[in-house]
Protein backbone atom coordinates (compact mmCIF):
# COMPACT_ATOMS: atom_id res chain seq x y z
CA UNK A 1 0.00 0.00 0.00
CA UNK A 2 1.10 3.49 -0.79
CA UNK A 3 2.59 5.39 1.52
CA UNK A 4 -0.23 8.15 2.96
CA UNK A 5 -3.15 5.95 1.55
CA UNK A 6 -5.71 4.53 3.52
CA UNK A 7 -8.44 2.33 2.83
CA UNK A 8 -11.52 2.18 4.11
CA UNK A 9 -11.98 -1.36 4.54
CA UNK A 10 -14.36 -3.62 7.63
CA UNK A 11 -12.67 -3.99 10.66
CA UNK A 12 -11.06 -7.58 11.35
CA UNK A 13 -13.33 -9.69 13.63
CA UNK A 14 -12.76 -12.93 14.65
CA UNK A 15 -16.53 -13.77 14.01
CA UNK A 16 -19.56 -12.96 11.37
CA UNK A 17 -21.89 -10.32 13.18
CA UNK A 18 -23.44 -9.41 10.02
CA UNK A 19 -24.33 -8.90 6.14
CA UNK A 20 -21.03 -6.65 6.31
CA UNK A 21 -22.62 -5.32 2.88
CA UNK A 22 -25.22 -3.82 4.79
CA UNK A 23 -23.51 -1.64 7.43
CA UNK A 24 -23.94 1.89 7.46
CA UNK A 25 -21.81 4.29 8.61
CA UNK A 26 -23.31 8.24 8.50
CA UNK A 27 -20.31 10.08 7.34
CA UNK A 28 -21.28 12.42 10.40
CA UNK A 29 -17.77 12.00 12.26
CA UNK A 30 -16.95 10.34 15.19
CA UNK A 31 -18.24 10.15 19.03
CA UNK A 32 -16.26 10.79 22.20
CA UNK A 33 -17.05 8.11 24.14
CA UNK A 34 -18.46 8.68 27.93
CA UNK A 35 -16.15 6.57 29.80
CA UNK A 36 -18.70 7.27 32.91
CA UNK A 37 -18.46 3.64 34.97
CA UNK A 38 -16.42 2.23 32.45
CA UNK A 39 -13.07 0.34 33.72
CA UNK A 40 -10.09 1.72 32.23
CA UNK A 41 -8.63 -0.56 29.32
CA UNK A 42 -11.76 -2.34 28.72
CA UNK A 43 -11.70 -3.75 24.92
CA UNK A 44 -15.93 -2.29 23.29
CA UNK A 45 -16.21 -5.02 20.88
CA UNK A 46 -18.00 -4.65 17.51
CA UNK A 47 -21.79 -4.32 17.47
CA UNK A 48 -21.98 -3.11 21.57
CA UNK A 49 -24.98 -1.36 21.83
CA UNK A 50 -24.24 2.53 22.04
CA UNK A 51 -26.50 5.49 22.93
CA UNK A 52 -25.47 8.31 20.81
CA UNK A 53 -26.38 11.79 22.23
CA UNK A 54 -26.59 13.92 19.04
CA UNK A 55 -26.56 16.91 20.96
CA UNK A 56 -23.41 16.42 23.26
CA UNK A 57 -21.92 14.41 20.34
CA UNK A 58 -21.01 11.55 23.25
CA UNK A 59 -21.42 7.63 22.90
CA UNK A 60 -22.71 5.57 25.82
CA UNK A 61 -22.03 2.22 26.18
CA UNK A 62 -25.11 0.61 27.22
CA UNK A 63 -24.72 -2.20 29.99
CA UNK A 64 -26.33 -5.19 29.07
CA UNK A 65 -25.59 -8.64 30.85
CA UNK A 66 -27.16 -12.19 29.33
CA UNK A 67 -27.80 -14.86 32.19
CA UNK A 68 -26.42 -18.16 31.53
CA UNK A 69 -27.91 -20.31 34.29
CA UNK A 70 -31.66 -19.76 35.59
CA UNK A 71 -31.34 -18.18 38.92
CA UNK A 72 -34.06 -18.58 41.81
CA UNK A 73 -36.26 -16.22 43.45
CA UNK A 74 -33.95 -15.57 46.86
CA UNK A 75 -30.63 -16.09 44.99
CA UNK A 76 -27.72 -14.20 45.93
CA UNK A 77 -25.99 -14.72 42.83
CA UNK A 78 -26.67 -14.41 38.71
CA UNK A 79 -24.37 -16.37 36.76
CA UNK A 80 -24.05 -13.98 33.33
CA UNK A 81 -21.93 -14.39 30.09
CA UNK A 82 -18.43 -13.12 29.96
CA UNK A 83 -17.43 -10.44 28.21
CA UNK A 84 -19.84 -7.80 29.94
CA UNK A 85 -19.01 -3.77 30.49
CA UNK A 86 -19.96 -4.47 34.44
CA UNK A 87 -17.26 -3.89 36.55
CA UNK A 88 -19.01 -3.56 40.58
CA UNK A 89 -22.30 -1.67 41.89
CA UNK A 90 -24.66 -1.36 39.51
CA UNK A 91 -28.62 -1.74 39.32
CA UNK A 92 -29.79 -4.18 36.50
CA UNK A 93 -33.62 -4.78 35.16
CA UNK A 94 -35.56 -7.54 33.36
CA UNK A 95 -38.71 -4.50 32.98
CA UNK A 96 -40.17 -5.90 35.82
CA UNK A 97 -37.66 -6.25 38.85
CA UNK A 98 -34.51 -4.51 39.90
CA UNK A 99 -31.43 -6.61 40.70
CA UNK A 100 -29.13 -4.72 43.03
CA UNK A 101 -25.40 -5.73 42.34
CA UNK A 102 -22.93 -5.23 44.73
CA UNK A 103 -19.69 -6.92 43.46
CA UNK A 104 -18.33 -8.89 40.12
CA UNK A 105 -16.37 -12.11 40.16
CA UNK A 106 -14.93 -12.18 36.53
CA UNK A 107 -11.93 -14.94 37.65
CA UNK A 108 -13.22 -17.83 39.26
CA UNK A 109 -14.87 -19.35 36.36
CA UNK A 110 -13.45 -19.33 32.66
CA UNK A 111 -16.94 -20.14 31.66
CA UNK A 112 -19.01 -17.12 33.21
CA UNK A 113 -18.86 -13.84 35.75
CA UNK A 114 -20.88 -13.90 38.79
CA UNK A 115 -22.65 -10.97 40.03
CA UNK A 116 -23.06 -10.79 43.75
CA UNK A 117 -26.99 -9.35 44.28
CA UNK A 118 -29.17 -8.84 47.36
CA UNK A 119 -31.88 -11.77 47.32
CA UNK A 120 -33.83 -11.84 44.20
CA UNK A 121 -37.87 -10.78 44.46
CA UNK A 122 -38.62 -13.44 41.48
CA UNK A 123 -36.87 -15.76 39.47
CA UNK A 124 -34.42 -15.02 36.11
CA UNK A 125 -34.67 -17.21 33.48
CA UNK A 126 -31.73 -18.18 31.64
CA UNK A 127 -30.68 -15.90 28.55
CA UNK A 128 -32.69 -13.24 29.87
CA UNK A 129 -30.93 -10.26 28.97
CA UNK A 130 -30.49 -7.76 31.74
CA UNK A 131 -29.95 -3.62 31.24
CA UNK A 132 -28.69 -0.91 33.69
CA UNK A 133 -31.73 0.16 35.36
CA UNK A 134 -32.97 3.67 36.06
CA UNK A 135 -32.83 3.49 39.85
CA UNK A 136 -33.06 1.13 42.79
CA UNK A 137 -36.33 1.54 41.88
CA UNK A 138 -37.27 2.17 38.51
CA UNK A 139 -37.32 -0.76 36.30
CA UNK A 140 -37.30 1.09 32.96
CA UNK A 141 -33.47 1.21 31.55
CA UNK A 142 -31.17 3.70 31.87
CA UNK A 143 -30.44 3.69 28.24
CA UNK A 144 -30.93 1.98 25.19
CA UNK A 145 -29.23 2.10 22.24
CA UNK A 146 -29.89 4.15 19.22
CA UNK A 147 -26.61 2.69 17.10
CA UNK A 148 -24.05 0.28 17.54
CA UNK A 149 -19.91 0.33 17.80
CA UNK A 150 -18.49 -0.56 14.82
CA UNK A 151 -14.87 -1.87 15.74
CA UNK A 152 -13.15 -2.59 18.72
CA UNK A 153 -12.39 0.48 21.03
CA UNK A 154 -10.16 0.69 24.18
CA UNK A 155 -11.40 2.13 26.91
CA UNK A 156 -8.53 5.14 27.53
CA UNK A 157 -8.75 9.16 27.67
CA UNK A 158 -9.54 10.88 24.81
CA UNK A 159 -10.83 7.69 23.03
CA UNK A 160 -13.70 8.02 20.35
CA UNK A 161 -15.69 5.12 18.25
CA UNK A 162 -17.43 5.17 15.39
CA UNK A 163 -21.51 4.55 15.10
CA UNK A 164 -22.80 1.88 12.90
CA UNK A 165 -26.70 3.69 12.09
CA UNK A 166 -28.10 0.38 10.50
CA UNK A 167 -26.80 -3.41 9.51
CA UNK A 168 -29.20 -6.31 8.35
CA UNK A 169 -29.04 -10.07 9.03
CA UNK A 170 -27.34 -8.95 12.30
CA UNK A 171 -26.55 -12.58 13.96
CA UNK A 172 -27.66 -12.47 17.08
CA UNK A 173 -26.14 -15.05 18.77
CA UNK A 174 -22.60 -13.59 17.45
CA UNK A 175 -22.42 -10.63 19.20
CA UNK A 176 -19.67 -9.97 21.71
CA UNK A 177 -22.18 -7.93 24.44
CA UNK A 178 -26.15 -9.06 24.20
CA UNK A 179 -28.89 -6.74 22.68
CA UNK A 180 -32.14 -6.46 25.11
CA UNK A 181 -35.49 -6.03 23.54
CA UNK A 182 -35.32 -1.86 24.31
CA UNK A 183 -32.56 -1.96 22.37
CA UNK A 184 -34.23 -3.49 19.83
CA UNK A 185 -37.12 -1.02 19.99
CA UNK A 186 -35.16 1.69 19.37
CA UNK A 187 -32.72 0.69 16.83
CA UNK A 188 -35.93 0.28 14.88
CA UNK A 189 -36.21 -1.57 11.42
CA UNK A 190 -32.71 -0.05 11.00
CA UNK A 191 -31.30 -3.28 12.35
CA UNK A 192 -32.52 -6.53 11.18
CA UNK A 193 -31.86 -9.20 13.83
CA UNK A 194 -31.47 -13.34 13.28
Amino acid sequence: MPAGVKYDMPPEIDRELCDVESIYRPKDGGWDLDRTGLAEGLMIPPFAPLYCDKVERKAYLVKNVRVVEEAAAEATSVKIAKGSAVDGAIYLTDGTNVVTVSAIDKTSSEEYDTLTVTALTAKIEKGKVLTEAAGSSDGNPKRTANRVNYDWRKVEAGQTVTAVAAAYSVMEDNLYMPISEWDKETLTSRFQFI
